[in-house]
């Protein structure tokens, strides 16, 4: 009898650490794979900055403004509005255009990050060029690129995007973790309400003390990053996954006394009985422990090993609904990731990765991929009479107003404030008669909002993928955007297809 008390006792301990080890194991797992995200968004984040620098570089007219202002050394003004006519749309926190002596043409009182990119250029040459940059307060990502007239090497566009507590804050409400910024191991910036400033961060072997809790952290490498920067690290508390297990445990504990007493009053009676349901719970704690949640059936408790066998059951499924959760964060994560949160259309994060399959998609079947780059025409003005508000609707009304137009095959972004894009299959007449039922609609289906009936208009324009000649998404974007261009210098509400005798005023 002492010796079956043994085991039992030994079985219960068993299946608690079994179990508190697949948790940790499926938690490290859970943290390395949005970790893995995390690095991939930054890298994503870091190219688009660097595509957006160079779409800002590759503006005609802004390489004639600089040119006529580095020599002739005229005022910057008008570089100034031009770049917030043509660019101020852009997903970026900060611009900076230096000339190829260093002064600042654009952003003058950014001087911190002027004073990171002169060094920079000290050491690499004024190349495209992405780093991060630490201010003494937050990161930032930096995308560098040179600005060249007639060949000739006219400064350098900088644009650059904060990783300060609001992004951080944003992230952890995403992946239902916390992030920590450590520098020379003193806590810069936390996700959680604690006080930074002269605070240790020491993580000792993956696990991190604060305030009091454990947290399982693991560092986010920065893609491309170099020189001494702070580290990034993303936790989630211990407690989340080892709590429900530290209930069981309790009740365990109380099941071994009952199973006790029920061994010595009922002798070789239960013994004769215990061998069969032993085996079957310890293959299914066996299961658990190789990281798989068999579905075990409640039946009624009738002795000591079916308590056991129903406190496992339950475990196994506080375990199976925690990994559930975790699936439909990751699911939640992906299509935010994918997704525009007004319109619930396609961001411009996902255009720059869905581009190359599309159009490897089209060669292969022998079509053509046609660009639709739309504005909504005076859509400042709207904002400014009715409302933001208001403005919020009108871009979800035009957003159902393309899902109505387009087809099921055409792809619909927003990729701006008020700027939509549709990538069609087909050829470039086709786009055009789309573009036009689409214009057509928007006229035709006020929004309203209150007691107010909104009118509104758009303009389009319309440019088709060459993918003999190789067209990037940069090139057809900008040939777009020039025809866009177009329809609005000729008085707005119109659909203009490109051609290579369209210019930029």
């Amino acid at each position: 009898m002492a010796l079956l008390l043994v085991f039992v006792i030994g079985v219960l301990i068993f299946s608690y650490d079994a179990s508190r080890q697949v948790v940790i194991k499926q938690a490290d797992h859970t943290i390395h794979r949005i970790v893995d995200q995390i690095h991939g968004s930054l890298g994503s984040e870091l190219n688009a900055l660097r595509q957006r620098a160079r779409m800002i570089r590759s503006n005609v007219a802004l390489s004639e403004y600089t040119f006529v202002i580095v020599n002739i050394e005229t005022e910057s003004a008008p570089l100034e509005k031009l770049f917030q006519r043509q660019f101020g749309w852009l997903p970026i926190d900060k611009a900076v255009i230096l000339s190829n002596t260093g002064k600042p043409l654009l952003g003058t009182d950014r001087v911190a990050l002027i004073n990171a990119v002169k060094e920079r250029n000290k050491q690499h040459g004024p190349l495209d060029d992405q780093f991060y940059f630490y201010n003494g307060q937050n990161l930032e990502l930096i995308a560098s690129a040179p600005i060249y007239y007639r060949q000739k090497f006219l400064g350098n566009v900088i644009l650059s995007n904060t990783l300060g507590k609001e992004w951080m804050n944003r992230l952890a409400r995403q992946t239902q973790s916390q992030l920590f910024l450590e520098i020379d191991g003193m806590l810069v910036h936390s996700t959680l309400d604690v006080t930074v400033g002269n605070r240790r961060f020491l993580p000792d072997d993956g696990v991190a003390r604060i305030n009091g809790n454990d947290y399982l952290v693991r560092s986010i490498s920065l893609p491309n990053a170099s020189g001494r920067l702070p580290t990034l690290w993303l936790g989630i508390a211990e407690s989340e996954f080892i709590t429900p297990l530290e209930a069981i445990k309790n009740k365990s504990i109380v099941l071994a006394f009952v199973g006790a007493i029920g061994i010595l009053g009922a002798g070789f009676l239960m013994l004769r009985n215990f061998s069969t349901p032993l085996r079957r719970l310890l293959l299914r704690m066996k299961d658990v422990s190789e990281g798989k949640f068999p579905d075990i059936p409640e039946h009624d408790v009738s002795d000591e090993i079916g308590y056991l066998t129903r406190q496992f059951s339950l475990l196994v499924k506080n375990l199976k609904e925690k990994q559930d959760e975790i699936e439909k964060t990751q699911k939640l994560l992906q299509q935010q990731a994918a997704t525009d949160e007004l319109t619930g259309l396609y961001n411009r994060r996902h255009l720059y990765e869905l581009f190359p399959k599309l159009r490897s998609e089209a060669d292969r079947q022998g079509k053509q991929l046609v660009v639709l780059l739309l504005d909504l025409d005076y859509f400042k003005n709207l904002n400014d009479q009715y409302g933001h508000l208001a403005g919020d609707a009108c871009l979800k009304h035009f957003a159902r107003i393309l899902k109505d137009c387009c087809r099921v095959s055409d792809f619909i972004f927003r990729i701006g404030g008020e700027e939509f894009l549709v990538l069609s299959t087909g050829d470039e007449e086709g786009a055009m008669v789309l573009a036009e039922k689409i214009r057509s609609s928007t006229e035709q289906r006020p929004v309203f909002y209150g007691l107010s009936e909104i009118t509104m208009s758009t303009s389009t324009g319309v440019a088709s993928v060459n993918n003999d000649k190789g067209d990037t998404l940069s090139m057809a974007l900008g040939r777009a955007d020039n025809a866009l261009y177009s329809a609005k210098q000729s008085g707005r509400n119109k659909v203009v297809a490109w051609d290579s005798r369209l210019k930029y005023a």
